[in-house]
Protein backbone atom coordinates (compact mmCIF):
# COMPACT_ATOMS: atom_id res chain seq x y z
CA UNK A 1 0.00 0.00 0.00
CA UNK A 2 2.97 2.26 0.83
CA UNK A 3 4.70 1.54 -2.63
CA UNK A 4 1.40 2.20 -4.01
CA UNK A 5 0.81 5.80 -2.71
CA UNK A 6 4.29 6.93 -3.08
CA UNK A 7 4.44 6.10 -6.70
CA UNK A 8 1.12 7.36 -7.44
CA UNK A 9 2.51 10.81 -5.56
CA UNK A 10 5.97 10.14 -7.55
CA UNK A 11 3.95 10.08 -10.92
CA UNK A 12 2.07 13.68 -10.23
CA UNK A 13 4.70 15.55 -8.58
CA UNK A 14 7.63 14.56 -10.51
CA UNK A 15 10.03 13.55 -7.61
CA UNK A 16 11.05 10.97 -5.67
CA UNK A 17 8.92 10.55 -2.38
CA UNK A 18 10.43 8.01 0.53
CA UNK A 19 9.00 7.58 3.67
CA UNK A 20 10.99 6.98 6.82
CA UNK A 21 12.61 3.75 7.16
CA UNK A 22 10.55 3.31 11.13
CA UNK A 23 7.31 5.19 12.30
CA UNK A 24 8.22 8.93 13.14
CA UNK A 25 4.86 11.39 14.03
CA UNK A 26 4.38 13.89 11.47
CA UNK A 27 5.92 11.91 8.34
CA UNK A 28 4.42 9.09 6.81
CA UNK A 29 0.92 6.88 6.79
CA UNK A 30 -1.28 7.65 9.96
CA UNK A 31 -4.59 6.36 11.00
CA UNK A 32 -6.92 8.02 13.90
CA UNK A 33 -10.16 8.50 15.66
CA UNK A 34 -11.45 12.35 16.69
CA UNK A 35 -14.05 13.09 18.94
CA UNK A 36 -15.29 16.47 20.04
CA UNK A 37 -18.14 19.12 20.20
CA UNK A 38 -20.72 19.45 16.74
CA UNK A 39 -22.33 22.53 16.04
CA UNK A 40 -24.87 23.18 13.07
CA UNK A 41 -26.69 25.98 11.86
CA UNK A 42 -28.70 27.12 8.61
CA UNK A 43 -28.99 30.45 7.28
CA UNK A 44 -32.15 30.81 5.41
CA UNK A 45 -32.83 32.52 1.89
CA UNK A 46 -29.77 34.82 2.95
CA UNK A 47 -31.21 36.70 5.24
CA UNK A 48 -28.50 35.57 8.49
CA UNK A 49 -31.69 33.75 10.08
CA UNK A 50 -29.58 30.76 11.96
CA UNK A 51 -29.82 29.08 14.85
CA UNK A 52 -27.63 26.68 15.79
CA UNK A 53 -27.90 23.31 17.77
CA UNK A 54 -27.33 22.80 21.35
CA UNK A 55 -23.60 21.20 21.57
CA UNK A 56 -23.44 17.55 20.78
CA UNK A 57 -21.17 15.05 20.73
CA UNK A 58 -19.22 14.25 17.10
CA UNK A 59 -16.82 11.46 16.34
CA UNK A 60 -15.09 9.69 13.59
CA UNK A 61 -12.09 8.06 12.10
CA UNK A 62 -9.40 10.10 9.95
CA UNK A 63 -6.56 8.45 7.41
CA UNK A 64 -3.78 10.93 5.85
CA UNK A 65 -0.30 11.03 5.01
CA UNK A 66 2.37 13.50 6.34
CA UNK A 67 5.64 14.89 4.78
CA UNK A 68 8.43 16.92 5.95
CA UNK A 69 9.50 18.30 3.38
CA UNK A 70 11.71 20.58 5.32
CA UNK A 71 13.21 20.03 8.79
CA UNK A 72 10.28 22.33 9.91
CA UNK A 73 7.38 22.35 7.34
CA UNK A 74 5.08 19.67 7.28
CA UNK A 75 2.27 18.92 4.40
CA UNK A 76 -0.09 16.58 4.11
CA UNK A 77 -3.72 15.28 2.86
CA UNK A 78 -6.00 13.69 5.28
CA UNK A 79 -9.19 12.08 4.65
CA UNK A 80 -12.16 11.77 7.40
CA UNK A 81 -15.72 10.22 8.21
CA UNK A 82 -18.08 11.18 10.96
CA UNK A 83 -20.97 9.11 11.59
CA UNK A 84 -22.17 11.14 14.51
CA UNK A 85 -25.94 12.81 13.98
CA UNK A 86 -27.25 16.35 15.77
CA UNK A 87 -30.86 17.56 15.95
CA UNK A 88 -31.46 21.06 16.01
CA UNK A 89 -33.87 23.85 14.52
CA UNK A 90 -34.51 26.75 13.00
CA UNK A 91 -36.78 29.33 11.27
CA UNK A 92 -37.38 31.28 8.54
CA UNK A 93 -39.14 33.89 10.24
CA UNK A 94 -42.84 32.35 9.94
CA UNK A 95 -41.98 28.32 10.14
CA UNK A 96 -40.28 26.48 12.50
CA UNK A 97 -38.21 24.00 10.77
CA UNK A 98 -36.28 20.68 12.37
CA UNK A 99 -32.76 19.56 11.34
CA UNK A 100 -30.81 16.76 11.88
CA UNK A 101 -27.24 16.24 10.39
CA UNK A 102 -26.28 12.60 9.66
CA UNK A 103 -22.64 11.63 8.43
CA UNK A 104 -19.99 13.68 6.59
CA UNK A 105 -17.12 12.85 4.70
CA UNK A 106 -14.13 14.87 3.50
CA UNK A 107 -10.75 15.31 2.04
CA UNK A 108 -8.22 18.19 3.19
CA UNK A 109 -5.11 19.09 2.51
CA UNK A 110 -3.06 20.80 5.58
CA UNK A 111 0.27 22.60 5.88
CA UNK A 112 1.98 22.77 9.67
CA UNK A 113 5.20 24.63 11.19
CA UNK A 114 7.13 22.19 13.77
CA UNK A 115 8.28 23.47 16.67
CA UNK A 116 10.98 21.58 18.57
CA UNK A 117 10.60 18.36 17.04
CA UNK A 118 7.34 17.68 18.82
CA UNK A 119 4.90 20.39 18.52
CA UNK A 120 2.73 20.82 15.14
CA UNK A 121 0.85 23.86 14.18
CA UNK A 122 -1.07 23.83 11.40
CA UNK A 123 -3.60 24.98 9.09
CA UNK A 124 -5.99 23.07 6.81
CA UNK A 125 -8.97 23.29 4.03
CA UNK A 126 -10.17 21.46 1.20
CA UNK A 127 -13.53 19.52 0.79
CA UNK A 128 -16.50 18.03 2.71
CA UNK A 129 -19.76 16.67 1.74
CA UNK A 130 -22.96 16.18 4.34
CA UNK A 131 -25.83 14.63 5.01
CA UNK A 132 -28.88 16.61 6.39
CA UNK A 133 -32.78 15.49 6.70
CA UNK A 134 -34.72 19.01 6.68
CA UNK A 135 -38.92 18.71 8.46
CA UNK A 136 -41.52 21.36 8.14
CA UNK A 137 -45.11 20.33 8.99
CA UNK A 138 -46.40 18.70 5.95
CA UNK A 139 -42.95 16.93 4.76
CA UNK A 140 -39.52 15.59 5.20
CA UNK A 141 -36.40 15.74 3.10
CA UNK A 142 -32.70 14.53 2.90
CA UNK A 143 -30.14 16.14 0.73
CA UNK A 144 -26.59 15.93 0.70
CA UNK A 145 -24.25 19.63 0.57
CA UNK A 146 -21.08 19.97 -0.63
CA UNK A 147 -18.63 22.04 0.82
CA UNK A 148 -15.38 24.30 1.93
CA UNK A 149 -13.73 22.95 4.84
CA UNK A 150 -11.47 25.02 6.61
CA UNK A 151 -9.75 25.75 10.24
CA UNK A 152 -6.31 24.64 12.33
CA UNK A 153 -4.89 23.00 15.48
CA UNK A 154 -1.87 22.25 17.05
CA UNK A 155 -0.70 18.42 17.60
CA UNK A 156 1.98 16.65 19.78
CA UNK A 157 4.23 13.90 19.25
CA UNK A 158 3.47 12.00 22.27
CA UNK A 159 5.46 8.44 21.39
CA UNK A 160 7.79 7.57 18.28
CA UNK A 161 4.43 7.06 16.32
CA UNK A 162 1.73 8.65 18.42
CA UNK A 163 0.55 12.16 18.38
CA UNK A 164 -2.21 13.64 19.33
CA UNK A 165 -4.14 16.97 18.21
CA UNK A 166 -6.49 19.47 18.87
CA UNK A 167 -8.53 21.49 16.44
CA UNK A 168 -11.38 23.90 15.09
CA UNK A 169 -12.76 23.30 11.80
CA UNK A 170 -15.93 24.88 9.92
CA UNK A 171 -17.49 24.50 6.63
CA UNK A 172 -19.57 26.61 4.57
CA UNK A 173 -22.04 24.00 2.19
CA UNK A 174 -23.70 25.18 -0.27
CA UNK A 175 -27.58 26.30 -1.07
CA UNK A 176 -30.90 24.45 -1.55
CA UNK A 177 -34.58 23.74 -1.68
CA UNK A 178 -35.00 20.27 -0.02
CA UNK A 179 -38.09 20.89 1.19
CA UNK A 180 -40.97 20.62 -1.56
CA UNK A 181 -43.80 22.60 0.81
CA UNK A 182 -41.24 25.28 1.62
CA UNK A 183 -40.13 26.36 -2.02
CA UNK A 184 -39.49 29.86 -0.93
CA UNK A 185 -36.83 28.78 1.72
CA UNK A 186 -33.37 28.18 0.57
CA UNK A 187 -31.36 26.38 3.21
CA UNK A 188 -27.30 27.09 3.28
CA UNK A 189 -26.16 24.72 6.43
CA UNK A 190 -22.71 25.08 8.41
CA UNK A 191 -20.68 23.19 10.72
CA UNK A 192 -18.55 23.93 13.27
CA UNK A 193 -16.20 21.26 15.08
CA UNK A 194 -14.01 21.36 17.86
CA UNK A 195 -12.50 17.96 17.62
CA UNK A 196 -9.66 15.81 19.53
CA UNK A 197 -7.92 13.47 17.75
CA UNK A 198 -5.19 10.35 17.79
CA UNK A 199 -3.43 9.36 15.11
CA UNK A 200 -1.29 6.08 15.42
CA UNK A 201 1.89 6.63 12.06
CA UNK A 202 3.36 3.58 10.85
Amino acid sequence: MKKLILAGAALLTGTAITLPAKAEVFNGLYIGAEAGVDKDAVNVNGSGVRVGSNSNFGYGAIVGLDLKVLPNIVVGAEGDVSLGSNDFNFSNGVTIFDGKSKRTFGLTGRVGYLLGGRFLVYGRAGYENAAFRFSDSLSTSKHNFDGFKYGGGVEVGLLANLAVRLEYVHTNFNSATPLATSPGSTFSPDKSRIMGAAALYF
